[in-house]
């Protein structure tokens, strides 16, 4: 029986989400393959307009995209790097031919990184490499695969100073990019971690 009163409807299903959430996995249960049949046929039958509709929610929503991508590897975090690392030892000739290909046609960038990273000033003694490392990974406080990170990253023609430089661990640095430290910890900040 339609309800007549879309508010009491909206007030009951919020009321009784979790029962209904529950009735749904449970017959889902009872009918997975029929329903997983359906569900293919109809994507089949209307594939070009799923696909255009998937790419224009990608499209529209890159903060939630990267938001739910950031999620999935970070709770199969092993999976990922299994399958990585299945594909580089079945690839592992592919890898070396696109990666060499790639040194090939960007010559130029590369000189350009190396000149950059060489006229850096690295005027730091051991006692300040071990100040800046002693403290650990500012994020995760681990001391283990630890790398001096830049706050301005050497692209944006950061220096090696001291001023300009903290330690991160390996993850952590990957994940940071060519992003300012202040960048990071209000993105942080805004997505509540």
């Amino acid at each position: 029986m339609p309800w007549k009163d879309p508010e009491k409807e909206k007030q009951y299903r919020e009321a009784h989400r979790e029962e209904q959430r529950a009735q749904q996995r449970r017959l889902y249960a009872l009918h997975r393959e029929e329903i997983s049949k359906k569900n293919k046929e109809r994507y089949a039958a209307n594939r070009e307009k799923f696909v255009e509709k998937s790419r224009q929610y990608r499209k529209e929503n890159p903060e939630k995209r990267a938001l739910t991508a950031k999620r999935y590897n970070e709770t199969h975090a092993e999976q990922n790097k299994a399958r990585r690392k299945k594909y580089e030892e079945a690839n592992w000739d592919k890898i070396a031919a696109r990666d060499k290909k790639y040194r090939e046609e960007n010559q130029e960038r590369i000189a350009e990184r190396r000149k950059k990273l060489r006229d850096t000033d690295v005027s730091l003694t051991q006692e300040e490499m071990r100040q800046i490392m002693s403290p650990g990974c500012l994020f995760c406080g681990t001391h283990e695969d630890l790398e001096i990170a830049h706050d301005k990253a050497v692209s944006k023609k950061g220096a090696t100073r001291r001023a300009n430089l903290f330690c991160l661990c390996r993850k952590h640095n990957a994940s940071m990019g060519s992003k300012s430290l202040a960048e990071i910890l209000v993105q942080k900040r805004l997505n509540g971690s």
